[in-house]
């Protein structure tokens, strides 16, 4: 799988910093920095924190730190305050480092080492957000050379930046269903069987959706949705299958998991629990405070703990609710509690599609 690396490359004074600025706006799962010019002086931006630092130095010199580049002069300090942001701050969707020059590739300066630090860790798939790397045109080749970045995607316009939210959508056709007599993942309550009326309410806020199913299920899924079957390698594990095998597929994501036995969730259940999600970055699952039961079927699993979920696995476990506690999970109580009652027996079943006619 490539790494998740764009270089944004155009010639000098062709807008990149002022197209990127635009873009950060409203946006809060950007971090890292941008280098605008203000009135004639170049500053330091710290996205995240939407602050300005003054980054040239003006004669005379009344410090003594500079770092000079053809006729510029910067301010040490502040490209080590650069160099924090960067090494920092890597846990969104997003980091944007604008951008590379000639300190950083011919004198091992400015940025150096923490550019050449984070870049392997994207290289290596350690974090599994997206990188984006500002250089000028004339600079690229050499750029893509010293850093190893031939896997990169060049793109020469902030449209073809993804707009990802870096979370895919997970919905979980159950198990052998044997309280309720049939398979669950296809009754009715909504005008369509559940786990289609479950993927399409998914889709407004996930970048992508699969429905994950067993092998005697993937021939009865409409061809409409993205399938992926449990892998062998975790067989008869329960949930934990599905789970690994969607990780296994996408290291990289975070994943929405949504079981189909909860037919009472709301659109306004499901975006709280994001908003959650992407707030804290972090683990989390909807909590009932009456029974101290966290909802693993209901829950937002960070890549970083699906790591984590694949060495528990390999111990020998295989309680989700065992693991989220293991992980301090962020736990959500629903707007309401009738929201997370799982329906699991024909009776259920009736009294809940009765009520919703």
């Amino acid at each position: 799988m490539k790494p998740n690396i764009f270089i944004l490359s155009k010639p000098i004074q062709s807008g990149k910093t002022t197209s990127l600025m635009e873009w950060c706006k409203g946006k809060n799962n950007v971090t890292g920095i941008l280098t605008p010019d203000i009135e004639g002086s170049r500053k330091l931006y710290d996205i995240i924190n939407k602050t300005y630092i003054d980054f040239e130095a003006k004669q005379p010199f009344t410090d003594t730190n500079i770092v000079s580049i053809g006729k510029y002069n910067f301010l040490e300090h502040v490209f080590e305050k650069a160099q924090q942001i960067i090494l920092n701050q890597t846990d969104s969707d997003f980091l944007i480092i604008d951008e590379i020059g000639r300190l950083e590739l011919n004198q091992s300066k400015g940025l150096e080492p923490a550019l050449g630090i984070i870049i392997k860790k994207y290289l290596n798939k350690e974090i599994s957000s997206n990188l984006i790397l500002v250089i000028r045109d004339y600079l690229l080749e050499e750029c893509i050379e010293k850093y190893q970045l031939q896997e990169a995607k060049i793109i020469d316009s902030i449209a073809e930046i993804p707009t990802t939210n870096n979370l895919f959508g997970l919905v979980l056709c159950g198990g052998s269903s044997v309280r309720m007599k049939t398979d669950k993942a296809f009754l009715n309550y909504h005008g369509k069987e559940q786990i289609y009326y479950l993927a399409d309410k998914m889709e407004s806020i996930c970048e992508q959706v699969f429905i994950s199913c067993n092998e005697s299920q993937k021939d009865k899924i409409d061809p409409y949705y993205k399938v992926i079957v449990d892998s062998a390698t975790f067989q008869n594990s329960g949930p934990i299958n599905a789970i690994l095998t969607a990780f296994e597929l996408y290291p990289n994501k975070a994943f929405f998991v949504m079981a189909c036995d909860y037919p009472l969730l709301t659109s306004a259940d499901l975006v709280m629990l994001k908003d959650a999600f992407i707030k804290h970055k972090k683990t989390v699952s909807f909590y009932n405070n009456n029974t101290n039961f966290r909802e693993p079927l209901i829950a937002i699993y960070h890549p970083s703990d699906l790591s984590q979920l694949l060495a528990f696995y390999k111990n020998g476990n295989t309680s989700l609710q065992l693991f989220l506690n293991d992980i301090d999970a962020l736990k959500v109580e629903p707007l309401n509690l009738k929201s997370i009652i799982s329906i699991d027996s024909p009776s259920d079943f009736y009294n809940i599609k009765s009520n919703l006619i």
